[in-house]
């Protein structure tokens, strides 16, 4: 049984590449097999345009004593109405199972720890943010030290600028946003006049929606003591939550304020081109070339800031998304708002 016991993370971690590669992308029907989406050629080029430009429809959705940590922030800058953005990358990718799921799927090992806030300092000046990275090891085993830094680094941040006119937001990616929602809870129970204006929560497995990562994710929080029950917390005024059914990280979360699925309206192209290859036997290695393209759970992952690129010649498609500005910056600034809630 001890046998068993010190292997279980490495075994959890096997089944977390297993469920990153075989993840099943687009819808299912109640027999289990992928269907088309309705007027698939003649609609996914316009929902493409329609998600390039943010309008995509949204769904409703014991306390730690902090330790004493120096003052990280020297001054406030006061520009009336300018978000302040706390930002909390996820794991790096070269900590998930030894960045096997990335080198399997052709991707760089990891992003530098300050991906979201690079993303950020790409906006345009008139949706330009001050962002505030917390940062942490990006491995499960640093977990518990980052919930005792964080805690105190977000109250920090929120008596700073508290009476500048600035909203607080906080945008998390991945596990990142795990972490932030232990923390936001903390801090609701320490100080309740501590507000967070906004809670942006980009690819998470607060509530997993793939068995295998249930199961890692089940087990690191119950090794942190993280919360189990996912709530919003008292404190956060809107939590809105960014998905893709693509990305098997990530799901909705019921709690939140709102919930967007980034590949809503891209219909089924994997299954459009399997049937083509039907047809079509001598484009089959190019047609299972684009599917692989479509279905790299690891890029979709990325995608929330990084963006999503696929040629599919054999459709005679390019399918290219400015995620970032189109689905978290408008909620980060708005000058760049369509539709903010």
């Amino acid at each position: 049984m001890e046998k068993i016991k010190g292997r279980l993370p490495a075994l959890l971690s096997g089944l977390f590449i297993f469920a990153a590669l075989t993840s099943p992308a687009g819808a299912l029907s109640a027999s289990g097999r992928a269907e088309p989406a309705a007027d698939v050629s003649a609609g996914r080029i316009a929902a493409l345009q329609v998600l390039k430009a943010g309008e995509l429809p949204e769904t409703p959705a014991a306390a730690n004593l902090p330790v004493p940590v120096p003052s990280f922030l020297k001054t406030a800058r006061k520009t009336a109405g300018r978000p302040v953005v706390v930002t909390v990358a996820g794991l790096a990718s070269k900590n998930i199972a030894g960045g096997m799921v990335s080198a399997a799927e052709g991707i760089s090992v990891h992003d530098p720890d300050t991906y979201l806030p690079d993303r950020l300092a790409k906006l345009p000046p008139c949706a330009a943010v001050t962002a505030v990275p917390f940062v942490w090891g990006r491995t499960f085993g640093d977990t518990q030290n980052a919930l005792y830094r964080f805690v105190p680094q977000l109250i920090e941040v929120y008596d700073t600028y508290k009476n500048t006119g600035r909203p607080v937001y906080v945008l998390a990616h991945s596990w990142g946003a795990v972490l932030m929602h232990d923390v936001l809870h903390r801090v609701a129970r320490l100080r309740p006049d501590v507000k967070i204006d906004k809670f942006i929560t980009i690819g998470t497995p607060l509530v997993p929606r793939v068995a295998a990562i249930g199961l890692i994710t089940g087990y690191q929080v119950s090794n942190h003591g993280l919360l189990k029950e996912v709530s919003k917390p008292a404190n956060v005024l809107y939590w809105k939550n960014i998905w893709a059914s693509r990305d098997p990280f990530s799901n909705a979360i019921p709690a939140a304020d709102s919930n967007v699925q980034l590949d809503a309206y891209l219909g089924l192209p994997e299954y459009e081109l399997s049937q083509l290859s039907v047809t079509r036997p001598d484009l089959r290695l190019e047609i299972n070339k684009e599917i692989a393209l479509l279905d790299n759970s690891h890029a979709w992952h990325k995608s929330y800031y990084r963006g999503f690129k696929a040629s599919l010649p054999a459709l005679n498609e390019e399918i290219d998304l400015n995620v970032f500005d189109a689905q978290v910056a408008p909620q980060l600034a708005a000058c760049m708002a369509k539709n903010v809630n």
